[in-house]
């Protein structure tokens, strides 16, 4: 089984919250081998880590996933 993770940025506002999808630099198709690559990638790109909810997929749960690096690079 083929595992990678993608990061989903969210607000909370302390009445709702709400999920905005992948944070701006990156695709939806992008994904990271290791939650650590993801949280170096985020803070490479100035963003905090903390804003995010880091997903977990598997196999073909994202079509045409391509592997990306801390850097943004393809790596498969």
């Amino acid at each position: 089984m083929k595992t990678y993770y993608q990061p989903d940025r969210y607000y909370d506002d302390g009445t709702n919250i709400g999920w905005l999808g992948v944070p701006e630099g990156m695709w939806d198709f992008q994904a990271f081998l290791s939650e650590e690559e993801c949280e170096m990638w985020l803070e490479n790109h100035g963003y905090d880590p903390g804003d995010f909810n880091i997903n977990e997929y598997h196999d073909d749960d994202i079509e045409d996933v391509v592997i990306i690096d801390e850097y943004g690079d393809p790596i498969e």
